[in-house]
C-alpha cells in the first residue's frame, strides 16, 4: 500500500454526505455540480438545494458582500437554471439581484436563442418571485422572515 490512491468518489455515498454537509451549499453546488451524473444525484439532495446563499459574510466587521463575478455567473447561468423549482430559501445581496435583471436585459436586446429564451424565462420568474415577495413584507412586515 505504499503508493495507495483512493478518488472522492471511492468513498460511500454517506460520507460523501457527511463531508459536504460541513461546506457551504453554495461551494458545495459550485464546485461539484456537472463533474458527473453519481456527484449531481447527491448533490441534488434537498440539504444542499433547498437554502442557497449566494452572499460573502464577514463575521468580524458585521458585513455582506457578493461573491466573486465568475461564481455567480456559474450560478445564474448553468446552476440555478437546474436546481431553481427546489429552492425554498435564496439569499443575494443586492447587487448581486441587479446583475440578474442585468441579464435579463441584456438577453431581451440580442436574437435570443432557445437556450436563452428559457433562461430568460427562468430569471423573469425570479425576478417577479422576488418582487411578489418584497412587496408582501411590505404590506405584512410581520410576516417576513
Amino acid at each position: 500500500m505504499k503508493y495507495s490512491f483512493v478518488q472522492l468518489m471511492d468513498l460511500p455515498v454517506e460520507i460523501l454526505m457527511i463531508i459536504f454537509k460541513k461546506l457551504n451549499n453554495d461551494e458545495v453546488l459550485y464546485s461539484l455540480k456537472n463533474i458527473n451524473m453519481q456527484l449531481d444525484q447527491i448533490i441534488d439532495d434537498p440539504i444542499f438545494t433547498n437554502e442557497i446563499s449566494l452572499i460573502k459574510y464577514n463575521s468580524l466587521a458585521d458585513l455582506t458582500s457578493a461573491l466573486p463575478d465568475i461564481v455567480l455567473d456559474r450560478f445564474y447561468f448553468q446552476i440555478l437554471p437546474k436546481i431553481c423549482h427546489k429552492i425554498k430559501c435564496f439569499t443575494l445581496e443586492t447587487l448581486s439581484i441587479e446583475r440578474i435583471l442585468l441579464a435579463v436585459n441584456n438577453d431581451e436586446d440580442e436574437d435570443s436563442t432557445s437556450n436563452n429564451e428559457e433562461t430568460t424565462e427562468r430569471v423573469h420568474s425570479i425576478k417577479a418571485s422576488f418582487f411578489r415577495t418584497r412587496i408582501e413584507d411590505k404590506i405584512n412586515p410581520d410576516l417576513a422572515n
